[in-house]
């Protein structure tokens, strides 16, 4: 999932945890706002917003950015423009997006990630090993 649909995902909890805020944003107050803050407050710690896209950010973060620290807004608004400078606030490695293989291998034991690994190195081999990908013949029970 994007980091952006998360961040969707967590403005639509949030709101939902409160039915007495507006429905439209335009209508919202400064104490809306704060009390959205409040309700995500720990979730908020949680985003990736660096990993976002530019136009994201504009079209997603921008109009809720009241219940972000005004640290990290300006933060966001920096690395845009000058990406290669430091920032003050925290940046989150980006999440691991694991593909269907690599969730199916997750399922192995640790003994047969173990034995991929040998097939691997023994082969000499620098791609990823599978099931059906396997140069050293182990077979799977």
């Amino acid at each position: 999932m994007k980091e952006s649909e998360i961040w969707d995902y967590l403005i639509k909890w949030g709101t939902a945890q409160n039915p007495t805020l507006p429905k439209k944003l335009e209508e919202w107050s400064d104490e809306n706002f704060t009390t959205l803050k409040a309700i995500l407050q720990r979730c908020l710690l949680l985003i990736r917003y660096f990993h976002i896209s530019n136009s994201d950010v504009m079209d997603k973060i921008k109009p809720y950015k009241k219940i972000l620290d005004e640290q990290l807004w300006d933060d966001l608004m920096q690395h845009f423009i000058l990406p290669d400078r430091p920032v003050k606030s925290k940046i989150l490695p980006p999440r691991i997006i694991l593909t269907r293989e690599q969730l199916a291998r997750k399922n192995y034991t640790d003994s047969v990630q173990k034995e991929l690994s040998k097939s691997t190195w023994i082969g000499n081999q620098l791609q990823s090993q599978s099931l059906t990908n396997n140069p050293c013949g182990f077979r799977f029970i």
